[in-house]
């Protein structure tokens, strides 16, 4: 049913964020014109679209019922992970804090990745293979008047 081949990268992206995120804050660049934006937000944002992205991305042409499931599941995952490195970092990382506000980004980033494929549908094509040659489908086909 699931192949680690299929999920090779969401698998070695969760590892990258797990080191970024588990790193203690002493190892961190001080930045403060950074913190002023709030631009650790926009970076939450996108480590968790990126993630919850290459864990979709590979099951996007399942059935509707089953990719929606799998959409689901995802965005139920990394709300638990987003949880769960908020509060690590807030317990366990030295000069670390855990921040609502990071748990809220991440669900944004998730969120808008799951809003992506949650309403795409990637089964309807225009187009089909017939040997060497692509025709388009002849429900697509312009129709041609007579003269």
């Amino acid at each position: 049913m699931f192949s680690a081949k299929e999920f090779k990268w969401g698998y070695l992206w969760l590892i990258v964020t797990m080191v970024l995120f588990f790193t203690p804050g002493s190892e961190l660049p001080q930045v403060t014109w950074i913190e002023k934006l709030h631009f650790d937000k926009v970076i939450h944002a996108g480590l968790f679209a990126v993630l919850s992205f290459l864990f979709i991305f590979p099951r996007r042409k399942k059935d509707k019922v089953s990719k929606n499931l799998w959409i689901t599941i995802i965005l139920c995952c990394c709300a638990i992970y987003g949880i769960a490195v908020e509060i690590i970092q807030a317990l366990f990382i030295p000069y670390r804090s855990g921040d609502v506000w990071d748990f809220a980004a991440d669900l944004f980033g998730t969120g808008i990745v799951f809003l992506w494929f949650w309403f795409n549908d990637y089964e309807e094509t225009y187009f089909y293979v017939d040997g060497d040659t692509i025709k388009m489908k002849p429900k697509y086909q312009p129709k041609k008047k007579p003269l």
